[in-house]
């Protein structure tokens, strides 16, 4: 994950005009960063607390006219003969220990050495054996092992995940795991939907969450049978792509999985803080990405994704196609406008249906395509590939 650089955070929470050309990229950056939406919350309130100070301070009263004048006051010696020496009495703790020191010089030598050797003794001890970064931040997956790393913000490996992934890793595309703190406990999770070696007797895998010790902290199926038009299919959904995230402000995190069936429905899972299903959006088709943007300016992201719509597979009419979604209103099962065949009602979270045409090479080769890829460019244009 790229982060935003602190100046350009400071910048932005200062209102430059400069780093607000970025709003949209920096907001939906700490929607899903939780290091950097911490460190912009300490930004806050350090000027908050500086402009609220600066308030309390009352006005300088400034008085044209006069000036500041010196007065001069002589001070008259007073003489006694057989006056005693004075006596300070310690008041302050320094006092007190500039006291302890010259009425006992020997003994402060000492504490002062012993005192001196415990401080080179920790100093040690933390440059030799510094606290361990446990916190995993970055994933690498390496496609020659089949293994997922995680790594702390200093690239360390934390440790690593076996697989028998079935699918290629594409971070630009279908994101298989992510990283997010979804119990604020300042430690990410994995979110995962990789294939493991225990998916091998399902035959397909499901979204597992572990936590920053690699302990399994819950595991979701999203397999179930279901009707399209005349037909029915079987109830082998694998999970295909995790996206976790805060989608609108002040509101908990949520998780949308996409789970494929071999014979191509589809359907997007809205899962809660406690991987709770909340809603489904019902596909015909296959979808290959699912990611957060602002499409409409309003500071909510709404949940893309893109793919390819097989309604017309029996007519060889199968076209590219990329939807946005109102990630709210995912709520209990709705299918999407332009796949009536399932048994369910319309879902209200369609805000925009892309179809996309074939191309020449398409024609002339009689070949179909799909939506692969997004990118998501630094002035917040979005750019798919075919």
């Amino acid at each position: 994950m790229q982060h935003i650089e602190e100046h350009i955070l400071e910048l932005y929470l200062l209102g430059d005009a400069e780093a607000s050309k970025r709003r949209h990229e920096i907001e939906a950056h700490l929607s899903v960063c939780h290091g950097c939406r911490e460190l912009a919350d300490r930004m806050k309130s350090f000027y908050g607390a500086a402009e609220e100070e600066l308030q309390k301070q009352p006005a300088a009263e400034l008085r044209l006219g006069k000036a500041l004048v010196r007065k001069r006051v002589d001070i008259s010696p007073f003489y006694e003969a057989d006056a005693g020496p004075i006596v300070q009495q310690p008041v302050t703790r320094l006092q007190r220990l500039q006291y302890l020191v010259r009425r006992h010089p020997v003994a402060a030598g000492v504490g002062s050495f012993g005192f001196l050797a415990g401080l080179t003794l920790l100093a040690s001890t933390l440059v030799l054996n510094p606290p361990n970064d446990e916190n995993p931040v970055h994933l690498q997956y390496l496609s020659q092992e089949q293994t997922l790393q995680l790594l702390n913000s200093k690239y360390e490996k934390l440790w690593t995940l076996p697989t028998q992934n079935r699918y290629q890793e594409d971070v630009a595309s279908l994101q298989l795991s992510q990283l997010f703190d979804m119990d604020s406990d300042g430690k990410n999770e994995l979110l995962t939907t990789l294939f493991l070696p225990e998916d091998r007797e399902r035959g397909y895998p499901v979204l597992k969450v572990f936590d920053y010790e690699k302990t399994l902290v819950d595991s979701k199926d999203f397999s179930q049978p279901f009707r399209y038009q005349s037909r029915s299919y079987g109830p082998d959904f694998g999970a295909q792509g995790v996206l976790a995230g805060v989608h609108t402000r002040n509101k908990p995190p949520e998780i949308f999985v996409m789970a494929g069936n071999p014979r191509s429905p589809c359907y997007v899972a809205r899962l809660d803080v406690q991987y709770n299903t909340v809603g489904e959006y019902w596909h015909f088709g296959h979808f290959g990405g699912l990611s957060f943007a602002d499409v409409d300016g309003d500071s909510t992201l709404e949940l893309l994704v893109w793919g390819q719509n097989n309604t017309e597979d029996t007519t060889q009419g199968e076209y590219p196609a990329i939807v946005v979604l109102d990630p709210a209103k995912i709520v209990g099962k709705g299918k999407s406008l332009l796949s009536p065949g399932f048994h369910l009602p319309f879902s209200d979270a369609e805000l925009f249906y892309i179809r996309l045409p074939l191309t020449d090479v398409n024609r002339v080769l009689h070949t179909h395509s799909n939506v692969s890829h997004m990118k998501r460019r630094s002035d917040g244009t979005l750019w798919f590939t075919l």
